[in-house]
């Protein structure tokens, strides 16, 4: 099976993602194949849990990962059914699902970015990232320190130095990038990187703003679309 299912794009690249969860969409009779577990069953255990909830046909960006590139996502309806279990994971005081996005106490929707550089994916999100991590990958660009700061994209995360010519990204606490330990990209090309998936985020927002209106506010669709795509706080620092 291909490293990467999803078609990368040439030169570099930063894909705004979501995560699809497998036991999310799942009706609950799909079991986990044994360890150890191969690249393609795995692969086909996320299948079928997606196609439980009736998404067929979405691409993971690495093998093994959950995360899905957000321009595969042209149905609506797979919108709104990854809000509706978005608001089903929320915590509430007595177990219920909530009903009303409140976007005073809501944030960015799980998920991401990968890197992408020549065909390859060295840097993918990790646990806990988000669609908010944007405002790590704009300081990643602006960065001109030689010693190393962390980029969050959960954790493990990992770090980034200027060697005067060009960002070179390195793990942390055990991630290992690939295809080999370190990213090296130059800044221009990563700004550039970071406008395209800026622009890919709002276009999200866009989209989900009908969406949200069934279960936000009546007049805050926009701000709750703009908080979950990863847009709001940071609006001003991009």
């Amino acid at each position: 099976m291909n490293a990467s299912l999803y078609s990368i794009p040439p030169g570099v690249s930063l894909i705004p993602l979501l995560k699809f969860e497998p036991y999310i969409f799942s009706n609950g009779s799909h079991e986990l194949p044994p360890y150890p577990v191969s690249d393609e069953d795995m692969y086909a255990f996320w299948v079928a849990c997606l196609a439980d909830s009736g998404i067929v046909g979405l691409q993971p960006i690495t093998i093994r990962s959950w995360h899905v590139s957000i321009d595969q996502l042209t149905d609506d309806w797979i919108l709104e059914l990854f809000i509706r279990k978005y608001m089903a994971s929320l915590p509430s005081e007595d177990d219920s699902v909530t009903e009303t996005l409140d976007p005073d106490n809501n944030s960015a929707l799980n998920g991401g970015y990968a890197l992408c550089t020549g065909g390859d994916v060295p840097i993918t999100p990790q646990c806990c990232s988000s669609l908010a991590d944007i405002s790590d990958w704009k300081m990643a660009a602006e960065y001109r320190g030689a010693d190393n700061t962390m980029v969050w994209i959960g954790h493990p995360w990992v770090n980034v130095r200027f060697n005067g010519i060009n960002l070179i990204f390195t793990g942390d606490d055990g991630l290992t990038l690939k295809p080999s330990p370190e990213c090296v990209v130059t800044p221009d090309d990563l700004k550039r990187a970071v406008d395209q998936a800026y622009w890919e985020i709002e276009s999200l927002a866009e989209r989900l703003t009908p969406v949200i209106e069934k279960f936000a506010p009546e007049g805050r669709a926009v701000e709750t679309a703009r908080i979950l795509a990863g847009l709001q706080p940071f609006d001003d620092s991009l």
